[in-house]
């Protein structure tokens, strides 16, 4: 019995997770990588002041 399963969407959001990694090199705590992954991976959607 097979499924038309794919892992591609589990690995789009581990590559993506990497590269974030790679880009948060410079920062001074892990927290902040974290939060910047939480705000990248996820479907909130900030308002910025300057913006409608």
């Amino acid at each position: 019995m097979f499924y038309d399963l794919s892992n591609a969407r589990i690995e789009a959001a581990n590559n993506k997770i990497k590269l974030l990694i790679r880009r948060s090199y410079g920062f001074r705590n892990i927290d902040s990588m974290l939060n910047m992954i939480y705000l990248t991976c996820s479907n909130l959607k900030i308002p910025l002041p300057n913006r409608p």
